[in-house]
């Protein structure tokens, strides 16, 4: 599957290719110069070719000896209160880890309407293998449950990560969200907004920050004010509890990119240019205001992908996704080898 890649940050550009053609030299001893130049601009450029492939291997060789720990896996830990309802996420912790880990949170999909953490558990352990602090969690679910519950839950999710961060051996100043779908929404949610913003919630740990230091977003909606399908036009009408035209305001509150600004922290965005939930206009428009305000990352957009992307597109990005939070979190090496399958919720 093809693929195009979008930077944001300062000096926001969209590569493309360029045609160069060269002319023809009249004189003879222009020839030969010219000559003799590509003769060393050949060797410069194998000189560099040369470096980034003994900087690849020796990566590459780094992650294949790079440590793989043992994961201790709790289920169902409560980590807070919404409506009276206990929240509960599953824990996966590396085993022997003498440094404090970056922690990742792992938000399912589902149209905010259904799945569970039990999607995303089998992510979080590879995580862990890999010396994350990785929770896969339960959110409160529309339409019982409308916004902003569930950016709520998430945020007490954070909140409870760093309460407990020195029994879990967890460095809270390197935080990450990963989501899918509604999860992906929810997830930038993590990383744009502050308490200033009036999304904290009360269930718990409210001494504790929400903010994430990294986000990964797949499919994930930015602007809920948009051209949308029928499908997508009544999935916002089930999870705000009005249409667009009756909650406008609400819709904009519930918009990642109505909060960007330049204290946001890096993000990565996957967009299928097929997708009939969320176009792919949606990432780009969150690129644009990411790049704005001079906020790291950068957005893939999968061509013809749709809102579920292919077994193979799925463990090709999801091993881009944890390099990145690598790149961001530094947690030292990563090393995944899951080929992840896709959660039954990803399929709404």
């Amino acid at each position: 599957m093809s693929r195009i890649q979008l930077r944001t940050g300062p000096g926001f550009l969209l590569a493309a290719g360029v045609a160069l053609a060269a002319a023809v030299p009249l004189a003879v001893e222009y020839k030969k110069a010219e000559f003799r130049k590509a003769e060393r601009q050949d060797a410069e450029q194998k000189k560099v070719d040369q470096a980034i492939a003994d900087q690849t291997k020796a990566r590459d060789d780094s992650k294949q000896e790079g440590r793989k720990f043992e994961v201790e896996f709790r289920p169902d830990v409560v980590f807070g209160t919404g409506a009276g309802e206990e929240l509960t996420l599953d824990l996966a912790m590396p085993k022997g880890s003498i440094a404090e880990a970056p922690g990742l949170v792992f938000i399912h999909g589902g149209s905010w309407q259904s799945g569970n953490k039990d999607d995303f558990a089998g992510q979080a352990k590879e995580a862990a293998a890999a010396g994350y602090l990785a929770v896969s969690i339960n959110y409160r679910l529309a339409p019982k449950h409308l916004f902003p519950a569930q950016v709520e839950d998430c945020k007490c999710a954070v909140r409870w990560l760093r309460a407990h961060a020195g029994e879990l051996r967890l460095d809270r100043e390197r935080i990450g969200a990963f989501g899918w779908s509604s999860g992906g929404h929810l997830a930038l949610m993590l990383g744009v907004t502050e308490p200033s913003d009036g999304l904290e919630g009360d269930g718990g740990w409210g001494d504790q920050s929400s903010k994430v230091q990294a986000v990964v977003s797949y499919v994930g909606a930015t602007h809920l004010i948009g051209d949308f399908s029928i499908a997508s036009v009544n999935i916002l009408r089930t999870f705000l509890g009005g249409t667009m035209d009756e909650k406008r305001e609400l819709y904009l509150q519930a918009s990642p990119i109505s909060y960007v600004d330049a204290g946001d922290p890096p993000m990565l965005l996957f967009a299928g240019t097929n997708d009939p939930l969320v176009q792919y206009d949606q990432a780009f428009q969150m690129a644009k205001a990411l790049s704005d305000a001079g906020v790291s990352g950068r957005v893939e957009f999968l061509l013809g992908a749709g809102h579920v992307f292919s077994p193979q597109e799925m463990k090709r990005t999801m091993l881009e996704a944890m390099e990145f939070f690598d790149e961001a979190l530094g947690p030292g090496r990563v090393e995944i080898n899951s080929r992840p399958t896709t959660p039954r919720s990803l399929l709404r």
